[in-house]
């Protein structure tokens, strides 16, 4: 492993002593269920709450009482000021859902793996990968739940009312996914062998949190403007102020979520520059996600551009550490525009030129309507995205709801 942590200093707060920092409130919940025997009590709330996202009758105290305290706006945001800006960055999501699915996995999620710590978490606990024996085996099936329960999170978070009620799918979805990361580091401290807390720091702390929220709002915001879609001042400012409301609820500390996009921007850079390596598990964990958005586009259509298009949106020193491939020269034979030609003069025009925009655009909707088709064509995960989006997208509903 090797990772570099020499940017420890956010302003006054020590960015390393946050990794020993987690979630108290919702690892006291899983405390507390694991001490009274509850665990298929709530593994049966986990599989409820994946299917539609409402909360079940007959839990446990403590599950009732987290769901019930945890379910409120913050002051910052309840107010009429607070829920016009969540409602203008829906409206946000709304014109940009599929560039943005595409930057979550060509962009987010592998920065998000170049964090050689973070990265450890993710392996470890085989949400995203299945090992076997000495062997590292990637299932794909295993990976497309688990990255499409990231992909569904992020339209929950953004779908009309999704942070505005405490039955809002955002709202509950944030609080599941607060609860599992609990429940994930409860197994990795408690496992045989433990957690190397002092190599790794904590599982799923502080930092990586703040880091994984802010990938996925003011890194995502950088991602658009590199994909040539300008948001105005007041669209950047409420599609961020959305995901500093879903940080509320993921648990994440109010002074590591910035107020600002471009605070936002910085502080997830230098999370990613402190963290960022070379490891066995990130590379694979990329590999996983190229497979995984692949085999999503409707008849593989973006068969090897992928990693084109994540070396674009990433660059090539993360891209070298992912083990990401050079660009292909057959690029041009795959795409319209003899994109060859393009990516040697990207840096320079690619803000102007409407063709790799356009290349994008398009590869952003097949990859939505690739997940609608691949998970609710007759298979048991129902993948959802709410009708007024799926109108707003133009992609067809090919849902069998039993």
């Amino acid at each position: 492993m090797t990772v570099s942590t020499n940017i420890n200093s956010w302003k006054g707060i020590d960015l390393e002593s946050r990794r020993s920092v987690m979630d108290p409130v919702a690892d006291d919940v899983i405390r507390q269920i694991i001490s009274n025997g509850e665990e298929a009590i709530v593994n049966n709330v986990f599989m409820a709450l994946i299917h539609n996202d409402q909360v079940p009758d007959g839990l446990p105290p403590e599950v009732s009482e987290y769901f019930n305290a945890t379910s409120k706006l913050p002051a910052w945001a309840d107010n009429d000021e607070g829920r016009e800006l969540i409602r203008r960055g829906e409206r946000v999501y709304s014109d940009n859902g599929p560039a943005i699915a595409l930057l979550l996995l060509c962009k987010s999620l592998p920065e998000c793996y170049s964090c050689v710590r973070g990265a450890k978490v993710l392996y470890e606990t085989g949400r995203l990968m299945e090992a076997q024996g000495s062997d590292r085996i990637r299932s794909l099936d295993t990976l497309k739940r688990r990255l499409m329960e990231t992909s569904q999170y992020v339209i929950n978070v953004m779908s009309p009312g999704g942070l505005l009620s405490a039955e809002g799918r955002g709202i509950r979805s944030s609080q599941k996914v607060r609860l599992i990361h609990a429940a994930i580091r409860y197994f990795l401290k408690n496992r045989p062998g433990g957690w190397d807390s002092a190599q790794y720091g904590e599982p799923i702390n502080q930092e990586d949190m703040a880091g994984t929220l802010l990938s996925f709002s003011a890194l995502v915001i950088e991602g658009l403007i590199t994909l040539g879609i300008s948001l105005s001042d007041e669209d950047e400012k409420a599609f961020y102020f959305c995901w500093r409301v879903a940080a509320h609820f993921m648990g994440v500390n109010s002074d590591l979520v910035p107020e600002t996009a471009d605070e936002g921007r910085a502080l997830g850079h230098q999370i990613l520059d402190r963290n960022k390596g070379k490891s066995a598990d990130g590379m694979e964990l990329t590999k996983a996600c190229i497979e995984f958005t692949e085999s999503t586009i409707p008849f593989h259509t973006m068969d090897g551009v992928v990693e084109d298009l994540m070396r674009f949106l990433i660059g090539d020193e993360i891209s070298n550490l992912l083990g990401i491939r050079e660009f292909k020269n057959k690029l041009a034979e795959r795409l319209p525009g003899k994109l060859q030609w393009f990516f040697r003069l990207i840096e320079r025009f690619f803000s102007r030129n409407p063709i790799l925009r356009r290349v994008a655009s398009v590869a952003a909707k097949l990859l939505m309507q690739g997940f609608i088709t691949t998970y609710n064509d007759g298979k048991k995960v129902y993948f959802f995205i709410p009708p007024s989006l799926r109108d707003d997208w133009k992609i067809a509903d090919v849902s069998r709801e039993t």
